[in-house]
């Protein structure tokens, strides 16, 4: 995490592009840890005077953007995980988000909470969250997200890291 940080941050000063800022980390990735060895990444930059989200998912987790008018629509455009394959061309797109709108990013540790009958929290559950609690501020949102994955873990102790992040558009 601290070399994709540190890799992060260097090609960020040198372009502004987002798609390569993504293919030459994912290259730095590459030639510095082993082909094991993989990260999963959304970057995104978000203009708050349009509401546009110019952004590259990198085999992360879809974030979750619920517009205004309730229609929701999974952020996917991107390229593979970082570091795996050398040469791997990532794709930047644009997001439309209006005031009122909610992004949620988060790990698999909250959607693959599960319970000792192997059933998952899912991204369902995350929306119904989200729905339930749209007049809250962003952090009480991301709480009642974290709240909930970790009930509906029970006694299971989580096997991956649990973060969520929740940004509203006012």
């Amino acid at each position: 995490m601290a070399s994709l940080r540190s890799a992060l941050r260097m090609r960020v000063e040198m372009t502004y592009s987002i798609r390569a800022v993504m293919g030459n980390v994912n290259r730095f990735l590459h030639d510095s840890t082993g082909p094991e060895r993989f990260v999963t990444a959304f970057y995104g930059v978000f203009d708050t005077i349009t509401g546009r989200l110019t952004y590259v998912n990198a085999g992360h987790n879809a974030p979750i953007l619920i517009h205004s008018d309730g229609r929701i629509e999974n952020l996917e455009t991107g390229g593979p995980l970082l570091g795996v394959i050398p040469d791997a061309e990532y794709f930047e797109t644009i997001a439309e988000i209006e005031p009122g709108a909610t992004l949620i990013l988060f790990t698999d540790g909250i959607t693959e909470a599960c319970q000792d009958d192997g059933e998952e929290f899912g991204e369902g559950r995350i929306i119904e969250i989200v729905k339930e609690h749209m007049n809250n501020s962003a952090d009480e949102i991301a709480h009642a997200i974290e709240r909930e994955a970790v009930r509906f873990n029970g006694a299971y102790s989580p096997m991956d890291d649990r973060t969520v992040l929740v940004v509203k558009h006012l």
